[in-house]
């Protein structure tokens, strides 16, 4: 299964941390709005750069960047599924029960008794 993400940071061999070896993991903003922290296929490291648009593969053993997308698919991309997810949230705001008030609700009682 994969997964379309926008790239929010990278963390490579320029920060100024400590490594345990030279690969890249890459902070994601998910089209379905998570934060995820997963490595670059070692291949694409260096074409992973911030506000770029890639696809995750989620798979065991750990999630990997498989594809960076070209700017016009990506975006292409991005906003159908963000326009999936905002159709699903108005729909669930909609399908939302109402919450039972008996003044508003209830006929008056001078109605009721004549």
């Amino acid at each position: 299964m994969y997964h379309l993400g926008k790239v929010v940071m990278v963390f490579d061999e320029t920060d100024k941390g400590a490594s345990a070896d030279n690969s890249v993991q890459v902070m994601l903003e998910m089209w379905d709005e998570n934060y995820v922290t997963v490595a670059a296929h070692p291949s694409l490291q260096s074409q992973v750069k911030e506000n770029s648009f890639v696809l995750v593969r989620y798979a065991q053993p750990e999630e990997l960047i498989v594809r960076v997308l070209s700017a016009k698919t990506g975006k292409a991309m991005w906003d159908k599924m963000k326009g999936y997810l905002s159709g699903r949230r108005k729909n669930t705001e909609q399908s939302k029960p109402q919450q039972f008030n008996p003044y508003a609700d209830m006929p008056s009682l001078n109605k009721m008794i004549r």
